[in-house]
């Protein structure tokens, strides 16, 4: 990749790991690229280390905001990009050094998608290119697993792609920001490539919108409401591909929220709570058009539980798992 890559980093609070996440993209020692960074709005020392590294590098760009949210500081990231390529970062999170493998790769594609680790497990990628004729099998895969694939980062962007289209961050949503821009991008998009190097490491070191208990099942409904009339229209596979993508939210719903420890309502209301979440339209739509004979590996038994209308067995699937998490958290 010969080309200019921007790197976006919104920064909020971030002063205990962000001279770790610019180290990692200096240490690169790729040279061909600008670093945008956008204070929203912190309280701490972000702005000042922030500033200090512009100093130091030509390449560092420090512009500070009111706090107005990540989807916000993102899109001012993208105003003031010049590159070529676009990628996000996160400021408690850090690039791997074979990230320079996928940049030095001549081949490029619309979407450049590589591995990332979270805490010490790795999440790696089969290595292929998908042209124009065969991309949709990558779209929906990718729809089919969001958490692994339709984050923000672990990617890499075609910038003009972006300002044909005038993409960008959906700043009324709280929740699933990340999942709204990737449906957008990738009915657009062309080619995508899968690259095998591990190159981003997503840090688990802070409390996160997904970890964290504060009643975002109607922000979560917003979200997919919007992400739905933004695929209207789309191929029937693209389609089918949403009914997966909305029924995982339902999952990380019941688990982040509906059955979390913090919770403090009864399991039988919980259980009650399940059932009128279900029955809103875009989970009813969604569960019936996802057949069982489609329901495949241990991520798709919560549903196939909900299909059945076993839902204290579904219940336990989501305690186990909301219990899992906090633990990781803990840890």
């Amino acid at each position: 990749m010969e080309e200019k890559l921007s790197i976006i980093i919104p920064v909020y609070n971030d002063e205990k790991y962000l001279k770790r996440c610019l180290d990692s993209i200096i240490n690169l020692d790729y040279q061909n690229l600008e670093i945008i960074l956008v204070d929203d709005g912190s309280t701490d020392d972000s702005l000042a280390i922030m500033t200090d590294y512009a100093a130091q590098d030509e390449r560092v760009k420090a512009i500070s905001q009111q706090n107005l949210g990540v989807s916000v500081a993102r899109n001012t990231g993208l105003a003031q990009a010049t590159g070529d390529y676009i990628m996000f970062v996160d400021a408690d999170d850090y690039v791997l050094s074979p990230l320079k493998i996928v940049l030095n790769d001549e081949q490029t594609a619309d979407l450049n998608v590589f591995g990332f680790e979270s805490g010490e497990e790795q999440k790696v990628v089969r290595a292929k290119y998908y042209d124009a004729d065969e991309s949709i099998h990558a779209k929906t895969m990718m729809m089919e697993n969001p958490t692994q694939y339709l984050t923000a980062w672990g990617k890499i962007f075609k910038h003009d792609l972006i300002k044909k289209c005038n993409l960008r961050f959906n700043t009324n949503l709280r929740v699933a920001e990340d999942g709204n821009f990737m449906l957008q991008y990738l009915m657009k998009c062309e080619t995508i490539k899968f690259s095998l190097p591990v190159g981003y490491h997503y840090s688990k070191d802070t409390e996160s919108v997904m970890t964290t208990f504060d009643r975002k099942s109607e922000d979560y409904l917003t979200a997919l409401e919007e992400s739905e009339r933004n695929l209207e229209g789309c191929p029937a596979e693209i389609q089918k591909a949403f009914n997966t993508y909305v029924m995982m939210h339902f999952n990380i719903i019941m688990v982040h929220e509906t059955f979390a420890s913090a919770n403090p309502v009864k399991y039988s209301l919980k259980i009650k709570q399940l059932k009128q979440l279900l029955n809103k339209p875009i989970f009813k739509e969604a569960l019936s058009g996802i057949k069982l004979s489609e329901c495949h590996g241990l991520r798709m038994l919560p549903v196939i539980l909900l299909k059945m209308h076993a839902y204290r067995l579904s219940s336990i699937l989501f305690i186990v798992r909301a219990k899992q998490n906090e633990k990781q958290v803990e840890d």
